[in-house]
C-alpha cells in the first residue's frame, strides 16, 4: 500500500469548509470520468470514501479542520507510480474548492 497525506490551508470557517468539501466530493462522484464506484460517507466534518480511479481501488478520509483540509488516501501498490501526479491534482482541486 502507498499513502497520500496532504494538507491544504484555507481561510474559511470550519463549517463553510466542510460544506465546500462535501460539494466538491459530490461533484467528483458525478462528473469525474476517471472516478467510478464512488461512495462517500460524512461524519460531521470528516468524509470517508472508497472509489476506483482508472481501475485502481482507493479509499481514504478527508477532514475539514479550522484552517485546513487534511486528506489521507490509501492507494494499492500498483498505483504507486501515479502517486505524485495524483497528489498534485488533488491538492490543486482542493485549493480551488476552498477558494
Amino acid at each position: 500500500m502507498s499513502k497520500i497525506d496532504l494538507e491544504v490551508k484555507h481561510s474559511l470557517k470550519q463549517e463553510e469548509a466542510a460544506s465546500r468539501l462535501e460539494a466538491f466530493l459530490k461533484e467528483q462522484g458525478k462528473y469525474n470520468k476517471q472516478l467510478s464506484n464512488a461512495v462517500f460517507e460524512r461524519e460531521g466534518r470528516l468524509f470517508r470514501f472508497t472509489a476506483k480511479v482508472k481501475g485502481f481501488k482507493i479509499k481514504g478520509a478527508v477532514a475539514a479542520l479550522e484552517h485546513s483540509i487534511k486528506a489521507q488516501i490509501v492507494l494499492p501498490l500498483t498505483a504507486r507510480p501515479f502517486k505524485g501526479s495524483a497528489e498534485q491534482i488533488l491538492r490543486e482541486q482542493l485549493q480551488k474548492a476552498m477558494s
